[in-house]
């Protein structure tokens, strides 16, 4: 099976056409994605956790740039939000960003995939980082 087919399919009302949404960003793109994750992941090591929200959000809007707003790429940026927001101690930013998180993994994905169960834990999990 190809990859793409471990996706449901998202749609085009995102602005990304049918044809186009499994296409993978220009290679600068792409490469600033993986910086992007790394740095993030860094930040957060040293808990450094302004600075990771900052790159997770430059994230989310990348994917959002070049995947459209229904992608499972798109909901993992908005994980990601959320757990840099939680770590800084803002629960409702937090809560916002795991709830489109969840919206976009059940569209996507459905609920019984482990990325809506990574989120919906994520959400439910308010213990200090």
């Amino acid at each position: 099976a190809k990859e793409e087919n471990k996706w449901k399919s998202c749609g085009s009302k995102n602005g990304i056409s049918e044809d186009d949404k499994w296409k993978l960003p220009p290679p600068e793109a792409e490469q600033r994605m993986t910086e992007l994750q790394q740095y993030t992941r860094q930040h957060y090591k040293h808990a450094n956790y302004s600075a990771a929200l900052e790159t997770a959000q430059e994230m989310l809007a990348s994917c959002q740039l070049h995947f459209g707003t229904e992608h499972p790429a798109t909901a993992s940026a908005h994980n990601d939000v959320g757990l840099m927001h939680k770590a800084l101690g803002e629960w409702e930013e937090s809560r916002s960003s795991y709830h489109k998180a969840l919206r976009l993994y059940a569209m996507i994905v459905g609920k019984d995939h482990a990325s809506y169960a990574a989120a919906l834990n994520n959400l439910g999990d308010r213990k200090s980082v």
